[in-house]
Formats: C-alpha cells, sequence, structure tokens
C-alpha cells in the first residue's frame, strides 16, 4: 500500500512539476508580447509627434498662402466686382416646387420656383453644364 501511495505521489508531483513548467513558458511568452506591443505603442507615438510637426508645419497660413498666389492665380476682389443687395433680384413669393428635367437621368432632380398659375403647365428649362475643364463620368 506504501509503495502505490508512494507512486500516486510522485507522479501527482511530475503532474505539478509539467503544469507548473507550463505556466511559467506562457507567462515569460505574454510577456514578450506584452513588451513587443509596448513597443509598437511608443513608435506609434513618436510617428504621431512627427506628423503633428508636420502637419503644423503644412498648415501655415503664409505658407498655404504663398502657396494659393502661386498655383490658384487668386487676386483680391476689388470693389467694383461687389454687388449691392439693391442689385439683387427680389425673392419670389411662390413656394419651391421638386421638377425633373426632360433629359435628366432618373434620381436626377432639381429644384425650381414654379409661378403660381392655376392649371398651367410651367416651361422647365434644363441647366447649361458648366465647362471647367474637369472629366465627368459622362466625358469617359
Amino acid at each position: 500500500m506504501t509503495r502505490f501511495l508512494n507512486f500516486i505521489i510522485v507522479v501527482i508531483t511530475g503532474l505539478i512539476c509539467f503544469g507548473l513548467y507550463n505556466i511559467t513558458h506562457e507567462a515569460q511568452e505574454k510577456e514578450a508580447e506584452l513588451r513587443r506591443i509596448e513597443e509598437a505603442i511608443e513608435a506609434e507615438r513618436r510617428a504621431i509627434l512627427v506628423l503633428r510637426a508636420e502637419w503644423s508645419h503644412l498648415s501655415q497660413p503664409a505658407r498655404i498662402q504663398k502657396l494659393a498666389g502661386i498655383h490658384l492665380g487668386l487676386a483680391p476682389v476689388s470693389a467694383s466686382t461687389i454687388a449691392s443687395f439693391s442689385d439683387l433680384r427680389d425673392r419670389p413669393a411662390d413656394p419651391v416646387m421638386i421638377a425633373r428635367l426632360p433629359d435628366a437621368a432618373p434620381g436626377n432632380q432639381v429644384a425650381m420656383a414654379l409661378p403660381d398659375t392655376a392649371g398651367e403647365e410651367a416651361p422647365v428649362t434644363p441647366r447649361p453644364k458648366p465647362d471647367r475643364g474637369v472629366m465627368t463620368a459622362e466625358a469617359e
């Protein structure tokens, strides 16, 4: 009986040692993973600091104004190009209705003011397409 009891104790001790070894190994792997994650977080923080400094440089008003002058060709607005309120037409009192242009694609709707006429249909004129040198899906 004592031999059997000693054998059981040795087996249990062996299992406990094996389990302890596995737990220690897993803990070391988790610590290494934690170090890798902390290093990655620190690298991202440094990258964020660099990006903030770069954004600060790129968004300086003097730099943007210089680039706008070079690439956009903007000029100051002269007083003769500003309209007064008396130059504007009066706002129509009619409600704004939604109408569909005859040559418009389905779902392409245009808001326009229709006159208050009893039983008459208002003429619908299509808007001219702006020519800005921009390639659209229709031009492709």
